[in-house]
């Protein structure tokens, strides 16, 4: 939660809302407390699934796909953060098909000397 707060790029998947302490209630009337995250919707699921559906990518496609995962990372890093887990399934496309780095759990803030 603290790394997606700091985060705010159009490549990157935008935290709407987050909470500690809500409350969800079960099919039998009991309530439980639970943590969510609201995200954005990202329309089209993961790239891996587009790339098992569509077939392999033309090289403009990867190419602007690339550019866009580039872009996602730099912003990271300029903010001290490392993602950690990038992987196909962590990527994202929105209604637009445009790129959305998404699942910060393993992300970590860096070390000025990793910088």
């Amino acid at each position: 939660i603290s790394v997606m707060r700091e985060l705010s790029h159009q490549n990157i998947i935008n935290m709407i809302d987050y909470s500690e302490e809500a409350h969800y209630v079960l099919p039998d009337g009991r309530t439980t407390e639970v943590y969510y995250i609201a995200l954005e919707l990202a329309e089209h699921g993961e790239i891996f699934d587009f790339i098992v559906e569509t077939g392999k990518l033309p090289e403009s496609m990867a190419l602007y796909y690339f550019h866009q995962l580039v872009e996602a990372l730099d912003h990271l890093h300029q903010k001290g953060i490392s993602h950690r887990d990038i992987k196909p399934e962590n990527i994202l496309l929105n209604k637009n098909f445009d790129l959305k780095l998404t699942d910060f759990g393993f992300a970590e803030w860096m070390e000025v000397s990793d910088v």
